[in-house]
């Protein structure tokens, strides 16, 4: 078993928290909204703002794996300002190598127990209807397919479908 921890992070963490992000996009282009190629444009104050509380948000975090001192799977978790006791999950990925180490879950759960804490009901999310490792590890700790299917992005043949989780 990797040892591993997940951590907070903070608006200093932007660089990690860049390669990070771009690594994603590279390693699972059909798995997210954007792409490298429009990420990897961004200049050092968005890779900033987005560890910062978006101004639609009532509030917002970041959660990242680290083995090692690298970073290896992250999280985030916003609450909009005007939909009261539900919070929406992006930007889920893990490093293949460190895939099936329980790195996903761990991640999910902390997002799940920060959302608690912050009286959340309902976690929702978008994943690639592809995606099955995914949809598996999402359906196993509570999440269920609502029904609503959309293309992943413009341009984009990959449906998505979102997902919906209530909060004990």
């Amino acid at each position: 078993m990797t040892e591993y921890f997940i951590k907070e992070l903070a608006e200093s963490d932007w660089l990690q928290y860049k390669a990070l992000r771009l690594r994603s996009l590279q390693d699972s282009p059909d798995s997210f909204g954007s792409t490298y190629e429009r990420e990897s444009a961004f200049q050092t104050e968005q890779w900033k703002s987005r560890l910062k509380v978006p101004s639609s948000a009532r509030d917002a975090v970041m959660f990242v794996a680290v083995v090692g001192g690298t970073y290896v799977g992250l999280v985030s978790c916003v609450i909009n300002g005007t939909v009261v006791h539900s919070a929406t999950l992006y930007q889920m990925w893990v490093a293949p190598e460190y895939r099936k180490d329980g790195i996903g879950r761990a991640l999910l759960e902390d997002a799940c127990r920060w959302a608690i804490g912050q009286n959340v009901r309902y976690l929702s999310l978008s994943v690639s209807t592809t995606n099955v490792a995914a949809i598996s590890l999402y359906t196993s700790i509570g999440f269920e397919p609502t029904g609503e299917v959309e293309l992943l992005r413009p341009g984009s043949e990959i449906e998505s479908q979102t997902m919906k989780a209530l909060l004990d």
